[in-house]
């Protein structure tokens, strides 16, 4: 199997070739969005010829998108770093062309009652959001200079931190470890070891501290900043419009878990026993495993857990995972210079998707390559979609990854002898408790901060003091230690396109999880119902396609079937002892 992925553009020549291209196509949609909107006279052939166009656009953003892929597993590649940022300074010239066209859309009175012709039917959504999105458009100078202040902000101190981090090492037994093999040994099955890995992870972070300190509120003050500039009362609200769920949702979800939590901490108090903790388990025990020959697996054995997991499923699943083994779609080893953690991302104008994995062997790194073949099973159900229509937000993107971690636990449990059923079961506990307990810390973290750092600087240690506080606020007594520099060590605070880059993988759990329910009981119903359902989620509000299933996610009894499932999974784990 190559583990190392196989990318599109692998020349200077064909990266210069498509940056000339997207160059020229923004240039034109510029040029073009000045004289074209002077009037709404034959708007809607206007209005076919700009999306034409956008689409075009955006299917030629593939080749950024190939050098952040190259990037990020040879982070410190000069001449790599120096063409995305050529592009990314083209890149943040659309937005002329797009508040422009958000305009001319506004001036168009009872817009949503004339898109007639198959093109404006096709793209209605896009339509109709960008026309709503008018309201928080600045004027054309404001906007170049917000596009500016992004290129050589936010994307500048992102890229800090990515480098920071795909490079630091910790010192461990006499060697430098790189931090993904680093934080891999909290699944080790030595207690010493996994304290010691631990203990080095969270001292190699102080090389970092300061500088990720400047990344972090940076990048907080200023999209605090900009989502008031345009008119949000604050970034969460920018973020729920961004993931197309109202604020109402939220509520609902954490209102729920809230009220469950007490619950959902016994399985910490179960772990800590099984591990021989009195009640209270540390911070370093939470990924350990529990049986005395915890599972581990080569790369062929993951890969095949995967498989036959999937096609258990259906054989339209099977054949695209297989299809992405064996076509090089998945970069898998950790190595210097890569960065940690997993992620999947799509090339429209492919129809691919290319995963990263620093697989180390543990059940959770399997879990890890079924999640982010997920996602990249969504996209592909959108391949056939134009570009604007195959863009989805995060939690329904989180519930398809999700799903696919379900279907190979549930494999997994099937057959399986009862100490091997127990360590399944905790590890589908501990995917839970992390989704839910810990992602709600993360939040709580990005929110206080937020607000903190309107009133000035907040140092490293200040950010290590807010992580601890968010997480003794959801953990509670379950835990005897926390993890003061979590907010290091996790991407999704340094991305400024994407704030509150938590909460999408607790609602993403839990639909999962009652998805897989509905999956359980009729088989042959869900199949299509499943498929159609994440089909439609590039041109439609998150609630509106899952009424489709008979869900309501702004209701609380939906959030509660959810939970509902790892409270009766807490009640099994507990039955093995």
């Amino acid at each position: 199997m190559n583990t190392h992925w196989k990318l599109f553009y692998n020349t200077k020549e064909e990266r210069e070739e498509a940056l000339s291209k997207y160059k020229e196509k923004v240039e034109y949609l510029n040029s073009l969005s000045e004289a074209l909107f002077e009037s709404t006279t034959e708007w809607e052939k206007k209005v076919e010829t700009y999306l034409n166009e956008k689409n075009a656009l955006e299917d030629l953003s593939a080749i950024g998108m190939d050098t952040r892929l190259a990037l990020s597993c040879d982070s410190e590649n000069a001449e790599l770093k120096k063409f995305l940022s050529r592009y990314e300074e083209e890149e943040a010239k659309k937005s002329l062309h797009e508040s422009r066209f958000s305009a001319f859309l506004n001036r168009i009175e009872g817009l949503e009652n004339k898109l007639s012709t198959p093109v404006l039917k096709a793209h209605r959504y896009f339509i109709l959001k960008t026309k709503e999105n008018f309201s928080h458009t600045l004027s054309e100078n404001e906007e170049k200079l917000l596009s500016l202040t992004e290129t050589f902000a936010s994307n500048m101190w992102e890229k800090m931190w990515e480098e920071l981090t795909s490079n630091l090492e910790g010192e461990y037994e006499g060697k430098s470890i790189n931090l993904s093999s680093l934080r891999a040994l909290a699944y080790n099955k030595d207690k010493d070891t996994r304290k010691s890995a631990y203990e080095a992870e969270l001292e190699s972070y102080k090389k970092i501290e300061v500088p990720a300190s400047y990344c972090l509120n940076a990048i907080k003050k200023q999209v605090s900043k900009v989502s008031k500039l345009r008119g949000y009362s604050s970034v969460l609200h920018l973020t729920c419009k961004d993931s197309r769920i109202s604020p109402k949702c939220l509520d609902a979800m954490f209102s729920t878990l809230n009220k469950n939590i007490d619950d959902i901490r016994k399985y910490f108090t179960l772990k800590a026993q099984m591990l021989g903790y009195d009640n209270a388990l540390p911070f370093y025990e939470l990924f350990a495993p529990v049986s005395k020959t915890p599972l581990s697996f080569t790369l062929e054995e993951a890969k095949d857990t995967v498989l036959v997991a999937f096609y258990a499923y259906s054989k339209k699943l099977g054949d695209f995972a297989e299809n992405s083994f064996k076509n090089s779609h998945l970069d898998l080893l950790p190595r210097k210079g890569k960065v940690g953690g997993g992620f999947c991302e799509t090339i429209h104008l492919f129809k691919q998707s290319r995963i990263l994995i620093n697989f180390e062997g543990s059940f959770n790194d399997v879990l890890t390559i079924a999640h982010e073949l997920g996602h990249a099973y969504h996209s592909y159900l959108l391949k056939d979609d134009t570009p604007l229509n195959a863009d989805y937000p995060m939690p329904i993107a989180e519930t398809a990854s999700n799903f696919c971690e379900a279907l190979v636990i549930d494999y997994c449990l099937k057959g399986a002898d009862k100490e091997k059923g127990k360590e399944v079961l905790e590890n589908e506990l501990l995917s839970a408790t992390q989704s839910l307990v810990d992602i709600y810390s993360r939040f709580i973290f990005e929110k206080n901060v937020i607000e903190e750092s309107e009133k000035g600087f907040l140092s490293s240690k200040e950010l290590s003091n807010i992580m601890v506080e968010a997480q003794k606020t959801t953990y509670g007594s379950a835990l005897s230690s926390y993890h003061e520099y979590m907010w290091i060590c996790k991407p999704h605070y340094y991305d400024a396109k994407y704030n509150y880059y938590n909460f999408p993988y607790a609602f993403g759990y839990l639909l999962s999880r009652v998805l897989f329910a509905k999956y359980k009981e009729d088989k042959a119903a869900f199949l299509p119902l499943y498929d159609n359902i994440f089909s439609l989620t590039g041109t439609n509000d998150i609630k509106d396609v899952l009424y489709i299933a008979n869900i309501d996610i702004e209701k609380e009894y939906f959030w509660q079937k959810g939970i509902d499932e790892i409270l009766l999974n807490i009640k099994r784990l507990r039955e093995t002892l």
